[in-house]
């Protein structure tokens, strides 16, 4: 399968998460998901963009889907004003990383480009 990326920026506030779902979603199902891993995908961009939405200072939120050979990669990136430290020490002990750990098939909490962000992949 060749490569496509898909993005989407949205305003920082939980309701808008269910765009990041949608298009999520629309691309993962491209990407030949099935519905187990669908729900896992959407259950995922939950927990990473809630952590995302907790960090203060968040002035928007940017997914980038990318389908890949094995299914698909997930970035969220919370764009900051204020340039917290990210990610919180034992972040990947906090119940948002537990429950990214037990759904995706790899998931990374780092700062891309000066920014919190969270990079999951989930396999077909």
């Amino acid at each position: 399968m060749s490569q496509a990326s898909v993005r989407v920026t949205v305003p920082p506030a939980a309701g808008f998460v269910r765009i990041v779902r949608v298009v999520a979603s629309a691309s993962a199902a491209k990407a030949g998901l099935d519905i187990n891993k669908l729900d896992d995908l959407a259950l995922a961009i939950d927990e990473a963009c809630g952590a995302l939405l907790e960090v203060a200072g968040t002035t928007s939120l940017e997914c980038t889907v990318d389908l890949v050979a094995h299914g698909i990669e997930v970035l969220l990136v919370g764009h900051n004003a204020e340039q917290p430290s990210w990610p919180p020490a034992g972040w990947l002990d906090s119940l948002a990383g537990i429950v990214l750990e037990g759904i995706t098939s790899r998931v990374e909490p780092y700062t891309h480009d000066g920014a919190p962000a969270i990079r999951f992949a989930i396999a077909a």
